[in-house]
């Protein structure tokens, strides 16, 4: 029988890259002209208008009429996962009975540390692309143990080059194999900080 667990980790990039008081000339969806974006030192936006008035040693971005959107969010990653194709065997038949299995056992060679590195590095990525919200599912099992959600949660907590800081709520997805043993009692990752519990499959 296979068993799968699932909890997440939701990661918010909350502070922009560089500190900036407001954004001219920006395109904006629904708008024929351009306009001009407040933003206050939380980061949020406080007014849209045209020609805004900004005070002198306001940093602003002149947009020079190009599209200006809000951060991307990503759903659905594995942080855990990041840049770990190196760690995990080829896949010869093709097959996710074989690529679980493969992945069973690279889990176990995975220390909090070396995810912590590799999911500081995925969303260093994502930052520098838009992205302001993540949400991760990061394996629980035997093999791994807490590992993983441990890493993925010091990730969370690591501040990015040029952010004031990147705050980490957290789902941990647990996924079984046939060939492993699952974790039994009350939901570890949640008490390991995950913020959520995701669904168990059998099949």
């Amino acid at each position: 029988m296979y068993r799968s667990f699932a909890g997440d980790v939701s990661i918010s990039i909350m502070k922009p890259r560089a500190r900036i008081d407001g954004v001219r000339n920006a395109r904006l969806r629904g708008r024929r002209e351009a306009a001009d974006i407040r933003i206050d030192s939380d980061g949020l936006i406080t007014a849209i208008g045209t020609k805004l008035k900004f005070k002198p040693g306001e940093k602003t971005v002149d947009a020079a009429g190009g599209l200006t959107l809000p951060g991307f969010v990503d759903p659905h990653v594995h942080l855990d996962l990041a840049y770990s194709l190196d760690l995990v065997k080829p896949n010869k038949s093709g097959t996710l009975i074989e690529a679980i299995r493969h992945w069973s056992a690279a889990k176990k060679t995975m220390s909090a540390a070396s995810v912590l590195e590799r999911a500081v590095r995925a969303i260093d990525a994502e930052a520098g692309f838009g992205t302001t919200h993540i949400r991760t599912h990061v394996d629980v099992g035997s093999t791994a143990g807490l590992r993983l959600v441990e890493g993925v949660l010091a990730a969370a907590r690591v501040p990015q080059p040029k952010a004031q800081r990147m705050r980490g709520d957290a789902d941990a997805p647990a996924q079984g194999h046939p060939d492993e043993p699952e974790i039994v009692g009350r939901e570890p990752e949640i008490d390991a900080g995950a913020d959520g519990d995701g669904d168990r499959v059998d099949g």
